[in-house]
């Protein structure tokens, strides 16, 4: 998952505050020129699209073979950056297990107008992350490293970040991406990336945000449009719905692309939540539904729900727009799935290999609140997204280990394959751990229709029985990753 700027619906994921300066070597398409003119600097760096040598996305970055521990040797730098609270977070992994001490240092730049690079001394190391070693060898699992900005370089002055790889011993190299930092852009390209001066700034509606940082520079009321996953990218949802039953495990019944679009002001409250859906397949004999549940916001904090379709009687919402009889607030996206696609023939949709394929309505679901919330407000809320199976509005099917929300009917829990077991909060897993819903931070390409996910993805089982600790990226085309003839 690219974590440009990691909205709290992702799961397990988490919001941070505004501004998130990102890099995740996607826009460069592979041209280190491309991030060279937008201020970046780089030593003994390269950008790789391969395999085993990508963390997500298309493209990351790929240090030298780590045997020296000069933190001069081998880094990357941010442009200029004026930076605020919160955490600098990246991913990192090893290309093998080989080495003896293997490590990525941070140090922080202050401006220097006499610098042929305008760079003063660098800092200290303000943190350092070691990768470690199970017995005499690295492991090589993609790690999240995250530290705080400390507190003297939120002073309001321009400091560039230097990331150092470095080590001793063995032919190893790091993998990086998914930088996210609490900064903002302070570099000025045309004016050899310095600082931008006092006189270059501009902040036409007065809110206190920049116009060059200002997603609406003319709206004094809006400041930051951020955008999960990332501008142009959307997650999948992906349910079987056969659930708690087996079937054929193709979790194709239901597909369903989506993207959040959150705007907040210069104080980082969010007054409006605008979601896009694109039901992408359909290969369901039974007629379903799609809603979420926002785990953590109570309905009265809605003021108001635009864009749902609701056409089968099932759903009583209140006057908001939200679920009515739930504590959380709870949206019904759609309560008949064949409201939002346009059949082209045949009985399943997008699903059979060599049939037409159908294009769907783009549903777009806009939530304001009541009343603004605040970054921090909206950091501890969770996203859960469920399936309505056959317009019988009890019948729920959720993410693994997701609660059913309070109109599900739990009767079903533990019956036929499904292992529920609500007092200990397991939710929607068969006794191996299977789930009947998925979530995927990419395009997911699903199976084509009656093939086990298990015949397409064949890291699929390792994932799911380990509970998602191995072969995290199990849907990532690869060799011997996938069979696909069986994918659609």
């Amino acid at each position: 998952m690219k974590k440009i700027l990691p909205f709290l619906l992702a799961i397990g994921g988490t919001f941070t505050v505004n501004a998130q300066f990102t890099q995740d070597f996607e826009a460069s398409n592979g041209d280190r020129g491309y991030d060279w003119g937008n201020c970046w600097q780089m030593g003994a760096i390269a950008y790789r699209n391969s395999g085993s040598e990508v963390i997500s996305g298309n493209w990351s970055a790929r240090s030298n073979s780590l045997s020296n521990p000069s933190l001069d040797a081998c880094w990357i730098k941010t442009p200029f950056l004026t930076w605020s609270a919160g955490n600098v977070t990246l991913d990192a992994k090893l290309i093998n297990n080989t080495g003896t001490t293997k490590f990525i240092a941070f140090r922080f730049i202050p401006y220097d107008a006499n610098d042929t690079w305008y760079e003063g001394t660098p800092s200290a190391v303000e943190y350092q992350f070691d990768f470690q070693k199970v017995g005499n060898s690295f492991t090589t699992n993609v790690e999240n490293i995250s530290f705080p900005v400390p507190a003297q370089y939120q002073d309001g002055n321009a400091y560039k970040l230097m990331i150092s790889f470095a080590g001793t011993g063995g032919n190893n190299r790091v993998i990086t991406d998914n930088f996210s930092m609490p900064a903002t852009y302070y570099a000025d390209p045309s004016n050899n990336c310095q600082p931008l001066s006092a006189s270059s700034v501009s902040d036409a509606d007065g809110d206190g945000v920049e116009d060059n940082d200002d997603d609406f520079p003319n709206n004094p009321n809006l400041a930051y449009r951020l955008v999960f996953p990332a501008p142009g990218q959307f997650n999948t949802l992906a349910f079987e719905d056969l659930w708690p039953a087996y079937g054929d495990y193709d979790f194709n019944d239901l597909v369903v692309d989506y993207q959040v679009e959150m705007l907040a002001a210069a104080n980082n409250e969010v007054s409006n939540v605008n979601m896009t859906f694109y039901t992408r397949a359909v290969g369901a004999g039974i007629v379903n539904g799609f809603g979420f549940e926002v785990i953590g916001v109570n309905p009265a904090d809605i003021g108001s729900v635009t864009g749902t379709i609701l056409t089968e009687g099932i759903v009583t919402t209140n006057a908001n727009g939200t679920e009515a009889g739930q504590p959380n607030a709870t949206v019904i996206v759609y309560d008949n799935v064949e409201n939002v696609i346009n059949r082209v023939g045949g009985s399943f949709y997008n699903t059979v290999a060599g049939e037409p394929l159908g294009i769907s309505d783009t549903q777009r679901v806009s939530i304001t609140f009541a009343t603004p919330s605040t970054v921090a407000v909206l950091s501890s809320v969770t996203f859960n997204p469920f399936l309505i199976k056959d317009r019988t509005r009890g019948w729920e099917i959720h993410l693994p280990d997701y609660p059913p929300t309070a109109l599900a009917d739990q009767s079903v829990f533990g019956t036929v394959d499904d292992d529920s077991n609500p007092a200990q909060n397991r939710y929607y897993k068969s006794p191996e751990n299977l789930p009947w819903a998925l979530e995927v931070s990419s395009r997911f390409e699903y199976p084509t229709e009656k093939t086990d996910i298990l015949d397409a993805y064949l890291d699929f089982a390792n994932w799911a029985q380990s509970s998602g600790q191995q072969e995290a990226d199990w849907y990532v085309e690869g060799q011997g990753r996938r069979s696909e003839s069986n994918i659609y």
